[in-house]
């Protein structure tokens, strides 16, 4: 049980800092369904990765739950009003 929720919770904490970030490097607030768009081909070819090199395994649920993490990280970014990064 506990295993479960750690790898639960990791799936989602492991994207959020990209939820934020990317829209901030490229200083445009995506909408959710562009992050979709961006990001899925990505965590896919992640878990593709993973079952290749076998160090891991192909699960759609850790897509689903990545993407959950890049919306959160959005979703954070939306609520905290920062709308760029400011250059030193």
């Amino acid at each position: 049980m506990a295993a479960r929720l750690v790898n639960l919770l990791g799936n989602v904490a492991v994207f959020v800092p990209v939820g934020m970030l990317v829209p901030l490097a490229t200083g445009r607030l995506l909408s959710p369904v562009r992050l979709a768009v961006l990001f899925i081909p990505c965590i896919a070819a992640l878990e593709i990765l993973q079952m290749v090199l076998r160090i891991g395994s192909f699960d759609v649920d850790d897509i689903l739950l990545n993407l959950l993490g890049v919306w959160t990280g959005f979703g954070l970014l939306r609520l905290s009003g920062i709308t760029r990064i400011r250059r030193l």
